[in-house]
């Protein structure tokens, strides 16, 4: 069955009424709506959360405007010394707090 795109009047066989999703995507927002969003958005802008997003965003967006690269957190700071075992594990007091996976 040909169907008539009500946007763009092409002839399609899609499901649906429009061709496209562009023709679709044809949305008309009242100004309530947009007042409500603009309420929700303001409020967000009074959080922490959004101060550090700001923050980090910045940050990146400074770097790399100097050709560096911008990590949140230093690579060091997640860096652990990774213990040398010889011999059965079980022989380090390291280990004690440690539940072995079979027992899990």
């Amino acid at each position: 069955m040909i169907k008539k795109c009500p946007r763009c009047g092409a002839d399609h066989r899609k499901k649906g009424t429009y061709c496209s999703l562009s023709c679709a995507n044809v949305r008309t927002h009242t100004q309530a709506d947009k007042d409500i969003r603009r309420k929700k958005l303001l409020d967000y802008h009074k959080t922490p959360e959004s101060a550090a997003t700001r923050e980090k965003a910045s940050r990146s967006r400074i770097a790399y405007n100097k050709g560096l690269e911008y990590n949140a957190i230093p690579q060091e700071d997640y860096a652990v010394e990774i213990p040398t075992v010889m011999g059965d594990i079980e022989d380090y007091e390291m280990f004690d707090n440690f539940e072995r996976i079979e027992k899990w």
